[in-house]
């Protein structure tokens, strides 16, 4: 994990306790599950590479990314405006980030920066490092590729040139998916692909440089698009979100697979939106109705918050007594598993508000923002502070033990709340049976939808 360079043993052992801290609190307890798929395909430790990903989750796909990649260090591009603070800015590159400038961003005259970032870049990968570009520049606010800037591509070639071209640069093609982008305690995914050696493209590359630019462009784009879900038809996107997450679970289980297993519902989601959008231009008129009716179902469950999959939930009255008994039984721990896991929970929402206030791209940075402020501010403030009072006031083994179950309280008191809305859910929904002949109409044009979607969707 730790490589010789000119970096103190210090900042390499903080750097090292740093990135173990975020990692266990990344993949232990931000989210639910973490896979890494293909995990074969990535090259030897001191290899050349630069890894290339889709980007969609603002924050979190570096961190995925640097976390999954745990036998190296990745070197990753970013915004150049967070390194404008002297301080951070030091701070920052002693975690191995480097600073990307965008004529969009930071003005025509702060992108010739770039060309002492690029040259830091390709003597980090000449020492055999790994170095994270995402093609797009900035983060997607939905599931699709967009546009691919080639400047990671003059980086990889320049570095070859460089070194006379006497070493081979990978380029890596990766992408991340996530089962929510914002809510906490889901699933996330990498999935590697197969490396692209530029060797045999250096030739073409020292007479016609942008055509093996473009060549090699194709091949990753290529790759990345059909490893992750990409949905083209943005003007029905939403319609077919909000199927791909309701009608496609179905779909999933009869293909024989598990809808709660990302990797599985990946593929099956792959395939479901490739035959919707096939049916789109074969049908135009029929998908224009399936896109209706969906934004209807959509509509109404959010007006009446319900979920759709109450619509095919069987109804237990002994149950529901059940589950409400064992809510007022466990509610006092519910109340204790609170402090101070509500402060951690909730400290970031102040930011997070004025990130939705901003617009669409900005909303993609949340679930960063949440992640980073609760690892590196809530978590040890507000657990330091529980500790050092039960310490002082009440016993030291008391406030250690204490310590050591918060993360387990917090995970109950979250998964506590999920589960008392999901029956607030459905008992708001069988009311809704009982009071409204609207809701009677809807479950018919629901199953219309669905049987239709059978018939298409094969």
């Amino acid at each position: 994990m730790i490589q010789e360079g000119k970096k103190s043993l210090v900042i390499h052992v903080l750097y090292w306790v740093l990135w173990s801290y975020l990692k266990f609190l990344h993949n232990k307890l931000y989210y639910r599950h973490v896979y890494t798929l293909n995990k074969e395909n990535i090259p030897p430790k001191a290899t050349p590479m630069i890894i290339a990903s889709n980007h969609q989750n603002g924050l979190n796909d570096p961190l995925s990314v640097e976390f999954a990649f745990s036998d190296r260090i990745v070197n990753i591009f970013t915004r150049a405006d967070v390194f404008s603070n002297k301080y951070i800015g030091k701070f920052l590159r002693s975690l191995y980030l480097l600073p990307a400038y965008r004529i969009s961003q930071d003005g025509a005259d702060s992108v010739l920066n770039n060309f002492s970032v690029f040259s830091e870049a390709e003597n980090r990968l000449l020492n055999g490092n790994a170095v994270l570009i995402f093609p797009e520049g900035g983060n997607q606010d939905k599931h699709w590729l967009g546009d691919f800037s080639q400047a990671y591509l003059r980086l990889a070639f320049q570095t070859a040139e460089k070194d006379n071209f006497e070493t081979d640069i990978i380029i890596f093609p990766i992408c991340n998916h996530y089962s929510d982008y914002f809510r906490f305690q889901e699933s996330m995914l990498i999935k590697c692909g197969t490396p692209i050696s530029l060797s045999a493209y250096y030739e073409l590359y020292k007479t016609k440089p942008r055509t093996a630019q473009r060549e090699v462009n194709r091949l990753v784009r290529e790759q990345i698009q059909q490893m992750m879900l990409h949905v083209s038809d943005i003007e029905n996107y939403d319609a077919i979100d909000y199927l791909r997450n309701t009608y496609a679970n179905l779909y999933c289980r009869k293909k024989g697979f598990n809808p709660r297993y990302l990797p599985d519902k990946l593929e099956t989601d792959k395939l479901f939106v490739a035959q919707i959008e096939e049916h789109a231009k074969q049908c135009p008129e029929s998908a224009s109705q399936i896109y209706t009716t969906a934004r209807m179902l959509k509509t109404f469950c959010l007006v009446n918050g319900i979920r759709d999959w109450n619509f095919g939930r069987k109804y237990s009255l002994g149950l529901v007594i059940l589950q409400i008994l064992a809510f007022i039984v466990l509610f006092p721990l519910f109340i204790f598993a609170l402090i101070p896991n509500v402060f951690v929970y909730y400290a970031a929402e102040p930011i997070v508000r004025k990130l939705k206030k901003k617009g669409e791209k900005a909303v993609m940075f949340i679930g960063g923002v949440r992640f980073v402020l609760g690892a590196l501010y809530a978590f040890p403030v507000f657990y330091g502070l529980t500790f050092f009072l039960e310490g002082f006031y009440l016993s030291w083994w008391l406030a250690a033990s204490h310590i050591c179950l918060l993360p387990l309280l917090g995970l109950f008191a979250f998964y506590y709340k999920k589960t008392f809305l999901k029956l607030k859910s459905e008992i708001r929904y069988q009311t809704l049976l009982k009071r409204k002949k609207r809701t009677k109409v809807i479950i018919r044009q629901r199953e219309s939808l669905y049987k239709n979607l059978d018939n298409i969707i094969k």
